[in-house]
């Protein structure tokens, strides 16, 4: 993979954060500095919303879209490999990524932990077709307790 780096700074302060984005539309993986503040997450992944991909074993994080599977057009899919980083999610995830360190005492985000060689390895492009409906098309329901 080709190395690429781009930066998004807060205009506000300097502070900014050394992550990787993983897009799996262009099978990129760039290192990137992000502004310490949500929206700079928001604008690396083009999404309104965020959520948790994955947790990595080594105390990175994942971030992607919150409604990439709610989006028209079409998916793009990598998943991490659970033989070089072990995760919370062994399922594809559709989208950008954000991959950036996690300080497990107070939850904030710090510099990511894996090296970009590390990072490289660990991912996996996945075609459309290897991903299944469940997957592509989740649902969920309302329970009623008495």
């Amino acid at each position: 993979m080709e190395f690429h780096q781009l930066i998004v700074i807060n205009k506000m302060k300097d502070k900014t954060m050394k992550g990787y984005l993983i897009d799996p539309e262009q099978r990129r993986i760039t290192s990137v500095d992000v502004a310490e503040e949500w929206q700079a997450i928001t604008e690396l992944i083009g999404a309104r919303y965020f959520c948790v991909g994955s947790y990595l074993s080594n105390e990175d994080t994942a971030y992607v879209d919150d409604e990439g599977l709610l989006n028209d057009g079409e998916k793009h899919w990598f998943k991490f490999k659970d033989t070089v980083v072990k995760t919370s999610n062994p399922n594809p995830l559709c989208g950008k990524c954000l991959v950036l360190g996690t300080d497990r005492s107070n939850g904030e985000s710090i510099d990511v932990k894996l090296s970009f060689e590390e990072l490289e390895n660990a991912v996996s492009w996945v075609a459309d077709d290897q991903v299944s409906d469940s997957q592509k098309n989740p649902t969920f329901e309302f329970l009623v307790f008495d």
